[in-house]
């Protein structure tokens, strides 16, 4: 009988404890008013790695970034997102109401006459919440509810190059030694360009990020052979190597400087190789706050000779 009463109140203690979790939400959320019923529209502001990125929510719940492709809403221990709501009928706004399904993973914060703000959990027992937003009430009522993800950091998968209009992505790991072993030839230069009178220019673009939302925001990419002769050479032929920063050919620095200076130029002529195969290759970093979660990759230009005499011996005879 006393391990029956024993189990029997634990039932009851796990029970309860069920039921303050649950209530635990609702205690967090802003309060509930009774305001009229007034038709909205939501609209957001992500901030990440010093941008920000519009979004938009339709009425169904629908959310899009509007200069990225994704459509998943995520809050990280690196962004934040505030939600505007504007009336959409004249005169004044009666107000509105907003709750989160799960403020274990997304928590509504600074609620003010006409916006709102997400932020991740610190606790974070959760990862993902139902925001609903409304007014009015029962027929009446006006309500738009949407998705929002909740994880601490979401780490960059893959680097994104686009060589000659095509795209490449390079994958990331956790060590120079793994992306070596797995570099991507990024671009291969054909036989025919050996004519040295060819002189076929590819361009190379630091295109992106998989995924888009990655939290990182600092960049190291190097080493690129980048002479000032190939640099003027390019000049001539109406090519600017916006990639070139510095004395050792490479970049460092906020990726939003790097989409701003994203583009080199490679062509086979004795200074215009961009990392070929006989040499280290083109070496990717990306972290946070230069240190936080490195990730790594590796990239080749394939150059049509078997072996780097091969190639000397090239230059010898045509340069």
């Amino acid at each position: 009988m006393k391990t029956i009463r024993t189990f029997c109140l634990m039932m009851v203690a796990a029970c309860a404890a069920v039921s303050c979790d649950k209530d635990k939400p609702d205690e967090k959320n802003p309060p509930v008013v009774e305001v009229p019923a007034a038709p909205f529209t939501l609209t957001a502001v992500e901030s990440r790695n010093g941008h920000d990125y519009p979004w938009t929510i339709s009425r169904a719940g629908v959310t899009d970034s509007v200069e990225e492709e994704l459509d998943e809403m995520w809050l990280t221990m690196y962004n934040s997102i505030v939600v505007t709501v504007t009336p959409d009928g004249a005169g004044e706004f009666p107000g509105f109401n907003v709750r989160s399904s799960n403020t274990s993973a997304v928590e509504v914060v600074n609620v003010n006459s006409n916006s709102f703000e997400l932020k991740r959990s610190f606790a974070q027992r959760g990862t993902e919440a139902t925001i609903e937003v409304w007014n009015g009430s029962g027929s009446t009522m006006q309500k738009t509810s949407f998705q929002v993800k909740a994880k601490q950091m979401i780490e960059p998968t893959a680097f994104v190059f686009e060589v000659d209009g095509k795209r490449i992505e390079v994958p990331l790991y956790y060590s120079w030694q793994e992306g070596d072993q797995h570099a991507v030839t990024i671009l291969t230069i054909p036989e025919s360009e050996k004519d040295a009178n060819t002189n076929v220019i590819h361009k190379i673009v630091c295109a992106g990020v998989v995924p888009e939302n990655a939290s990182c925001d600092y960049a190291q990419i190097g080493r690129l052979l980048v002479e000032k002769e190939w640099v003027n050479w390019l000049k001539g032929q109406g090519k600017d190597f916006t990639f070139y920063t510095g004395v050792n050919s490479k970049f460092e620095g906020s990726l939003t400087e790097l989409w701003e200076h994203n583009t080199m130029y490679t062509c086979l002529r004795r200074f215009g190789a961009v990392s070929k195969q006989y040499e280290a290759p083109i070496r990717i970093v990306l972290s946070k706050n230069k240190s936080v979660g490195q990730k790594y990759g590796s990239a080749y230009v394939y150059l049509p000779f078997p072996t780097m005499d091969d190639y000397l011996e090239w230059i010898d005879v045509y340069w």
